[in-house]
């Protein structure tokens, strides 16, 4: 997917999705006896401000460091989505939770509600963080793009 800026999102930076990557760790985790967290997985523990990028007060957090990932959310989703995933990737990696358009702590605006906006709005992010390219790959409900331009596995 190209962004409108031109340059390829997949060859941007390290993004990943929840639907596929967390789909054997989510199913691990329902098998542990644990306390409710609510609908989300619970409360995160990043310290969240918004960027505003693309006419649109993006919501994101930060935990840990390391090399950047960038967690994206399904529909109807947000960062609370993620629940424990969030933190245990934050020991190795610089994880970064995002609120898509419309979604958690990120109003809607006037616009379409897109996909290829979505990107844009990333891509946008990535450049507001000044964040170093290191390739990736995305995953949203099942639709692979991009390949792990950096040895990870995508």
């Amino acid at each position: 997917m190209r962004s409108r800026s031109g340059g390829s999102l997949s060859g941007l930076f390290a993004v990943l999705a929840a639907a596929g990557a967390f789909a054997v760790a989510t199913s691990a985790q329902a098998q542990v006896n644990r306390p409710a967290q609510g609908p989300w997985g619970g409360k995160t523990k990043g310290v969240g401000k918004y960027a505003e990028v693309n006419g649109i007060n993006l919501y994101y957090e930060i935990q840990g460091t390391g090399k950047p990932l960038i967690l994206l959310h399904g529909g109807l989703g947000a960062i609370e989505m993620f629940g424990p995933n969030l933190p245990a990737l934050a020991k190795v990696r610089q994880v970064i939770g995002v609120d898509l358009q419309g979604h958690g702590r990120t109003a809607d605006i006037d616009r379409p509600l897109s996909v290829e906006l979505m990107a844009d709005d990333i891509a946008a992010l990535i450049k507001y963080l000044k964040l170093e390219r290191h390739g990736g790959s995305a995953s949203r409900g099942g639709r692979k793009t991009g390949c792990g331009l950096d040895g990870d596995p995508a």
